[in-house]
């Protein structure tokens, strides 16, 4: 006869996030059990044993099921987004000085439709120079963006640098998943104004309401990009 797995206090919290959010999100993304485990490529059976604390969460598994309930990592388990978060680090360390300044990690694929934008979680970096460290790049699909950026794209972001009118930006809500894009026009005491790339028309985003603004500053092919699976 198996054993039965016992799980510790913090993975049977994990699985209880989990439910929650899976209970939370499944109406508004249309989604059963049955559908991620097709995503996920396991049985039905093995997402009902995640969803009730029979079995662990694992690293590999709630990068999964944050993609389909798209969430972050962290709001399953902090202590997986941790262990994740270790892994890519170790990866970075084991690059040489010379080798970073040469690389721009790659940390999202964003697919943009004129309605709708959502994402993945995306790895792997761009071979170009990286004098600013904390950059980082967004693949695009979709023609959400076009003219501005074509489809396989990718944006590179450079929070250290400042926004100046007329940058390309990449803004975080406090309230969205999903980053914006969208041109940046001027600062004021209420927030920022900023412009999509179609209409044109302009649009405030209240300064209370946004994480994180941050310049744009170059678009580059996908000929650039080094996968690291």
């Amino acid at each position: 006869m198996k054993k039965k797995k016992t799980l510790t206090a913090e993975q049977i919290a994990d699985a209880k996030r989990l439910k929650e959010l899976f209970e939370k999100q499944k109406k508004f993304l249309n989604l059963t059990q049955q559908k991620a485990a097709d995503i996920m490529g396991i049985s039905l059976a093995a997402v009902g044993h995640y969803l009730y604390g029979r079995n662990p969460l694992n690293t590999k598994s709630v990068a999964s099921f944050a993609k389909i309930l798209q969430v972050n990592v962290a709001d399953i388990s902090p202590s997986l987004d941790k262990e994740i978060r270790a892994q890519s680090q170790s990866l970075l360390h084991s690059l040489s000085e010379s080798q970073m300044l040469e690389r721009v990690p790659v940390r999202l694929k964003l697919l943009i439709s004129e309605n709708d934008t959502t994402s993945e979680p995306m790895h792997g970096f761009l071979r170009m120079d990286n004098t600013h460290l904390s950059a980082f790049a967004v693949q695009i699909i979709g023609t959400g963006l076009w003219p501005r950026t074509k489809s396989s794209e990718f944006l590179i972001v450079e929070p250290d640098l400042e926004l100046h009118p007329g940058c390309d930006a990449y803004i975080l809500l406090k309230d969205e998943a999903n980053p914006l894009i969208k041109m940046f026009m001027h600062d004021s005491e209420e927030g920022y104004t900023v412009t999509d790339f179609v209409s044109n028309r302009p649009k405030l985003l209240y300064r209370d309401k946004v994480k994180a603004i941050y310049p744009i500053t170059a678009i580059v092919g996908p000929d650039r990009y080094l996968d690291i699976k």
